[in-house]
């Protein structure tokens, strides 16, 4: 669990979050790791690894001008079928 002064909320993190080292180079989408934050330009960029993060205080300039895919992939978070029995709003079917 991040500690209190590693919460920084959403829409305040440039490209949502993101790991922006990762937009780039690797073009996929990974979520960045709360500890691992830098202001650069008024704007808050997180990492997933401190090695992106020496990636991008190398070449700032260049990391931050990332921006998100149009599309982006379905969130990594897994949804379980039990806990989505127990909503009101929802209707499962089971075959």
């Amino acid at each position: 669990m991040p500690h209190k002064a590693c919460e920084v909320v959403v829409h305040e993190k440039a490209i949502g979050g993101h790991c922006t080292v990762s937009v780039m180079d690797e073009e996929r989408v990974s979520k960045g790791d709360p500890a691992l934050l830098v202001i650069y330009r008024d704007d808050k960029f997180i990492f997933d690894s401190e090695f992106k993060l020496q990636r991008f205080l190398a070449n700032p300039f260049k990391y931050s001008r990332a921006t998100l895919p149009v599309k982006m992939p379905p969130p990594e978070d897994k949804v379980s079928l039990y806990n989505l029995q127990k909503m009101e709003d929802s209707i499962s079917f089971m075959e």
